[in-house]
C-alpha cells in the first residue's frame, strides 16, 4: 500500500489529537458533575455534554449556532427560567453573550471571516443608544427612585436584543442559509402554535415544564390571563398578545416558503408542510384571545392588496378554507374573538374604560400619557423608571409600546423606534420592484415587508414589557 502524503498524515494526526482532547475534557466534565452535583441536576448536564461532543461539528457551524439562537428565543420563555443555581443567567441572555463572543473572536482570529454589512445596523443600535442617553440624562431622578440598577439592566438588555440582530446578520452569509433560517423559524413557530392549542384544550403549557429535562430553574409561574372568563394561552411568551404577534409575523414567511423553498423538493409535500405550519400559527393566535393580531392580519391584508393584488388573491384563496378549518377545530375561541369585532360600540367603549386604573383601555390612557410626556419631552423619565408590576409600582400598565417608549425615552426614543419599525418596510417594499432581483427574492421582500408592517401596527396594541427579575425586561 502507498503511504498517504505527509501533509495528510499531519492533518489526520492533528485531528485525532483534537478529538482525543475534546473527548477527554468532556469525560472529565461528566465525572466532576457526577461527583459534585446532585443527580437530578447532573443527569441533564451530562446528556447535553455528550450530545454536544458527538455533534460538535454541526453545533459549531453557522447553521448550528443559528438553530441554538432560534430555539432559545422561540421555545424558552424569556424571564421564566435561569440556569440552575444562577438566577441572573437567563438562557436567552447567556446564549446571546456567548454567540456574540464567538462571532467577534472569529472576526478577530480567522482571516476567512469578514464583517457582513447591513443597512439596518445603525437603526437597530439607535433605539438602545437613545435609551442609554435617556437614562444618563435622568440619572439623578433614577437614583432618587432607587431605579439605577433597574436602568442598567434594562439598557443592557436592549443592547443584547440588538446583539441578536448582529449575530444573525454575521451568520447569514448565503441565500441558502437565509432560506434555512426562514424554514427553522416557521417550523418552530408552527410547533409553538400547536402547543398553544394544546394548552388551551388541556391547560398544560409544555414550555413551562422544560426544567423536567433541561438544566433550568423556573423563576416564576405563568400569570393566569383570562378574557370573559376564558383562559388565554401563553405558549412560550410572557403575554398572550406577544405570542399572537410573533406567530402572525411568521405567516407571510410560511406562505413564501410554500411557493419557493427548495425543501422539501416535492411541491405537494412542501406546500402541505408550510401551510399546515401557517394554520397552526393562526390557530395558536386565536387561542390567545388577542384582538391585536386580528387588526394586524387586516393591516397585512390591506398592505398586500395595495402593493401586490395578485398575491392577495392567491393568499385569499388559500386562507378562506383554512379559516373555516380553524373555526371547526376551535369554534369557541374563533367565534368569541370574531364576535368582539361584530360589536363595534362595545369594542370602542372598552378602549375608554376605567380611566386612571390599572385595567384602563388604550384610548383612555392616551390623553394622560401625552400630558405626562410633555414634562420630560426630549429624553423621557429614563429607561427603567416606570414600574408597572410587582413591588414599587409607580405607573399604570400601557397597552401601547409607542406610549411607553415616549414616556421612558422621550421624543428621541419614539423617533428611533418609529424609524426602526418603518424603514425596513419602505426598503423591502422597494426591493419588490427591483428588476435585478429574481422572482423568489422579490416575493421574500414582499413577505417580510408585510410582516414588518403588521408588527409596526401591533406595537400600538402591545402590552408594556413585563420586567424580568429586578425590573428590566
Amino acid at each position: 500500500m502507498t503511504a498517504p502524503p505527509r501533509s495528510r498524515l499531519g492533518q489526520s494526526g492533528s485531528g485525532a489529537v483534537r478529538t482525543g482532547v475534546v473527548a477527554g475534557v468532556a469525560l472529565l466534565a461528566c465525572m466532576v458533575l457526577a461527583a459534585l452535583v446532585p443527580a437530578q441536576v447532573a443527569a441533564p448536564l451530562i446528556l447535553l455534554i455528550a450530545l454536544a461532543t458527538v455533534f460538535r461539528h454541526r453545533i459549531s457551524s453557522p447553521s448550528g449556532l443559528l438553530a441554538i439562537l432560534v430555539l432559545t428565543v422561540m421555545w424558552v420563555p424569556a424571564g421564566r427560567y435561569s440556569l440552575i443555581g444562577v438566577a441572573p443567567a437567563l438562557p436567552w441572555r447567556l446564549v446571546t453573550v456567548v454567540l456574540l463572543l464567538m462571532v467577534f473572536l472569529a472576526l478577530a482570529l480567522d482571516r476567512r471571516v469578514s464583517w457582513q454589512r447591513s443597512p439596518f445596523l445603525l437603526l437597530v443600535l439607535g433605539l438602545p443608544a437613545v435609551g442609554l442617553i435617556s437614562s444618563v440624562a435622568n440619572l439623578h431622578a433614577l437614583a432618587v427612585l432607587g431605579r439605577v440598577e433597574a436602568a442598567i439592566l434594562a439598557n443592557t438588555q436592549m443592547f443584547l436584543l440588538a446583539g441578536i440582530f448582529v449575530i444573525a446578520r454575521q451568520l447569514l452569509t448565503s441565500s441558502w442559509r437565509a432560506d434555512w433560517l426562514c424554514r427553522l423559524l416557521v417550523l418552530t413557530g408552527g410547533a409553538v402554535g400547536v402547543a398553544a392549542c394544546w394548552e388551551r384544550v388541556s391547560g398544560f403549557n409544555v414550555f413551562l415544564n422544560l426544567q423536567r429535562f433541561l438544566p433550568l430553574q423556573l423563576l416564576s409561574e405563568a400569570p393566569q390571563v383570562a378574557r370573559f372568563g376564558v383562559a388565554r394561552a401563553l405558549g412560550s411568551a410572557n403575554h398572550p398578545i406577544a405570542l399572537s404577534v410573533a406567530l402572525i409575523m411568521l405567516v407571510p414567511v410560511a406562505v413564501f416558503l410554500a411557493r419557493h423553498s427548495p425543501w422539501p423538493r416535492r411541491p405537494g409535500v412542501r406546500q402541505g408542510l408550510y401551510y399546515v405550519a401557517a394554520v397552526a400559527m393562526v390557530l395558536g393566535s386565536f387561542v390567545t384571545g388577542s384582538r391585536t393580531f386580528v387588526v394586524m392580519l387586516a393591516v397585512m391584508a390591506v398592505f398586500l392588496l395595495v402593493n401586490h393584488w395578485t398575491a392577495f388573491v392567491r393568499v385569499l384563496l388559500v386562507a378562506v378554507p383554512l379559516v373555516l378549518v380553524g373555526a371547526l377545530a376551535l369554534p369557541g375561541s374563533v367565534g368569541s374573538l370574531l364576535m368582539n369585532f361584530l360589536q363595534p360600540d362595545e369594542l370602542i367603549a372598552s378602549q375608554y374604560a376605567s380611566p386612571g386604573s390599572r385595567g384602563s383601555g388604550r384610548l383612555a390612557d392616551l390623553g394622560p400619557s401625552l400630558a405626562a410626556a410633555q414634562a420630560h419631552l426630549p429624553f423621557g423619565t429614563g429607561v427603567g423608571s416606570r414600574v408597572v408590576s410587582g413591588e414599587g409600582v409607580n405607573a399604570p400598565i400601557l397597552d401601547d409600546q409607542y406610549l411607553s417608549t415616549l414616556l421612558e425615552s422621550g421624543l428621541l426614543g419614539l423617533i428611533a423606534m418609529v424609524a426602526l419599525l418603518l424603514t425596513p418596510v419602505v426598503v423591502l417594499l422597494k426591493r419588490t420592484r427591483d428588476p435585478y432581483l429574481h422572482g423568489p427574492e422579490r416575493d421574500l421582500a414582499l413577505a417580510l415587508s408585510c410582516a414588518f408592517a403588521g408588527y409596526a401596527v401591533a406595537e400600538h396594541g402591545a402590552p408594556a414589557p413585563e420586567r424580568e427579575l429586578t425590573g428590566a425586561r
